[in-house]
């Protein structure tokens, strides 16, 4: 009888440890992830926590609000001079900036980054210098019209609404918010049923779709700014559908259901493990994987590639090569 108890007691201990230990929290590691893989559950496989700001990231990269995952750990996002939120997306007025990720900036004063639909504060003058748009200050000389002083938002004779766009990058551009050049001309865009302003942005409530503002972040809707999406829908190639089945867009927050991850192209599938697609943000589900080339391949041992800051388990890693050896 007291070996029929033991038995019985080691069942319920291996019972519960795959369970999370009974406290709740389950710790399920990404497919094809080995031990030590993100978990969806807050916490990683070995029971740390994750998704919080300076922890590693969990399943599918995914962090909680206010922080996004980069080289698998979390960091705090959307403020000035921190890295922007998922999809580009800062906190306030700031404005993302830069390629990749991109880095959350001021906007709207002179010599800052036009804010969103091309607004800049205080009647400034929102001008295409080639490498983005920058403000120029009311009363201060355009680097176009000739160097016409900026007023209202236009540059002269050009750059407001409803006047002749001012000479510029790809045929002409317009300086005063909410416009953009069409035919010659500044219309007015970002408002329902209007055209896009640069960047594919809308106003408050909209969504860019085949470039045009509309309605956003319902079943069949384009997909709101930062490509987010109604409950139970995700961004998939613009539009809000479906989500978290095998083959489908990730849902908000990049997550999937019956055990998927989000892969790098935002679609839910089968992530993170040796062999497979890399998971949203580039990662995998173990710090022995590295994403290379969309797919994650073991790293660390001499012959492999490295691990994520240039680390190997077994030798050193040569900078110039990137090979454990």
């Amino acid at each position: 009888m007291i070996r029929t108890f033991a038995c019985f007691v080691c069942a319920l201990a291996l019972v519960l440890l795959a369970c999370g230990g009974g406290d709740g929290t389950t710790t399920i590691g990404l497919p094809g992830a080995d031990g030590g893989g993100l978990a969806e559950s807050g916490t990683l496989s070995d029971g740390a926590s994750c998704g919080g700001a300076g922890q590693a990231c969990c399943a599918g990269g995914t962090c909680v609000n206010g922080s996004s995952c980069s080289g698998n750990v979390c960091a705090a996002c959307g403020g000035p001079g921190q890295t922007c939120c998922t999809g580009r997306t800062c906190a306030g007025s700031e404005v993302c900036t830069g390629q990749g990720n991109g880095v959350c900036a001021s906007c709207g004063g002179g010599g800052e980054t036009c804010c969103a639909l091309n607004t800049c504060s205080a009647g400034g003058c929102c001008v295409n210098n080639g490498n983005g748009t920058t403000c120029v200050g009311a009363g201060t000389s355009c680097p176009v019209n000739n160097g016409a002083l900026c007023a209202g938002g236009a540059c002269g004779t050009c750059g407001g609404a409803g006047q002749a766009c001012c000479a510029g990058q790809q045929g002409g551009t317009c300086t005063a918010p909410s416009t953009r050049c069409q035919n010659g001309t500044c219309a007015t865009c970002g408002g329902a049923g209007q055209a896009c302003c640069s960047g594919g942005t809308c106003g408050a409530g909209l969504g860019c779709g085949n470039g045009v503002c509309q309605t956003c972040g319902g079943a069949g809707q384009a997909c709101c700014a930062g490509n987010t999406c109604g409950a139970g829908l995700g961004c998939g190639n613009g539009i809000c559908q479906s989500c978290g089945g095998a083959g489908q867009a990730c849902c908000t927050g990049n997550t999937c259901s019956g055990g998927l991850g989000c892969t790098a192209n935002d679609i839910c599938g089968q992530c993170g493990g040796a062999g497979q697609a890399c998971c949203v943000n580039d990662t995998c589900g173990a710090q022995s994987l590295i994403c290379r080339q969309g797919l994650c391949n073991t790293c660390g041992t001499p012959g492999a590639r490295c691990c994520a800051g240039n680390t190997c388990s077994q030798g050193q890693c040569n900078p110039q090569t990137q090979m454990c050896q």
